[in-house]
């Protein structure tokens, strides 16, 4: 094949894996597969293993590829082929709200993990690819059995339970306005992320929040206290101190 060629595949999402170390490498895609047989990284009888056929076959030898190489009958391979199949992990993933920090993904085996040494508390929230919304870790089924009743009274339970919610925000201390997002909301207060904090802690802010529409939530002004300075200047944690009883009627709504 003229290697100045670029080939054209139907479907170049296709993924295939390669033998590598007793192992394998991948997945890779067939255009990648060609550029690296001629960069002489790879020969044509070396092996290649797509998930839907199911068995290890030479690229040469591969319906893909098997009209591109040239002539010259194919060389048996050094490589020897593994005798298991590489397994494109299908795992459910999870991402964890807890302590005030966002992290995933993980898997269900992870989570529970954590749940069981306490570095995840029974106050977390959880989210995965299927769920339109965060969930209490005590609603899911996987997690509703995972914290033990020591761990159950050990946690400090907040005065006002809080509950993940990205929202628009705009932030005044009377001088200027900043843009902010809102990353999560209790009847006492919310906290925010922006790159601009907007006073020290004990201060008076305004801020006028607009929650998406499918949280349920009105927009609302509030009055309040910056409490608290996230790490790294990240945001700040505010304190209701004015606010309206519809608002406040709303966010308790939408966190219990």
């Amino acid at each position: 094949m003229d290697s100045s060629q670029k080939p054209a595949f139907s479907d170049d999402r296709a993924q295939f894996y390669l033998p590598h170390g007793g192992g394998y490498k991948g997945p890779f895609r067939p255009s990648e597969l060609v550029a690296k047989i001629q960069a002489g990284q790879l020969g044509w009888s070396d092996h290649c293993f797509r998930e839907q056929d199911g068995a290890w076959v030479r690229i040469s030898e591969h319906p893909v590829f098997k009209q591109m190489q040239s002539g010259e009958s194919p060389q048996p391979s050094a490589i020897v082929p593994p005798l298991f199949k590489p397994k494109v992990s299908q795992a459910l993933k999870w991402y964890v709200f807890s302590n005030e920090i966002q992290t995933g993904p993980f898997e269900t085996s992870l989570v529970l993990k954590g749940c069981m040494e306490g570095s995840i508390l029974p106050e977390a929230f959880v989210w995965n690819e299927n769920y339109t919304e965060w969930k209490s870790i005590g609603e899911v089924d996987e997690f509703r059995n995972a914290f033990s009743s020591k761990t159950l009274q050990q946690v400090d339970r907040r005065s006002s339970k809080r509950r993940p919610l990205i929202a628009q925000v705009y932030v005044t201390n009377l001088k200027e306005v900043v843009s902010a997002i809102c990353q999560d909301v209790s009847s006492g207060g919310m906290q925010v992320i922006t790159e601009v904090i907007p006073g020290r802690v004990g201060e008076i802010i305004r801020l006028n929040v607009l929650p998406p529409a499918e949280s349920g939530l009105p927009a609302f002004v509030a009055e309040g206290e910056i409490v608290r300075i996230l790490d790294q200047n990240k945001g700040f944690s505010f304190k209701f101190t004015r606010i309206s009883p519809e608002a406040i009627e709303a966010i308790e709504g939408y966190v219990s």
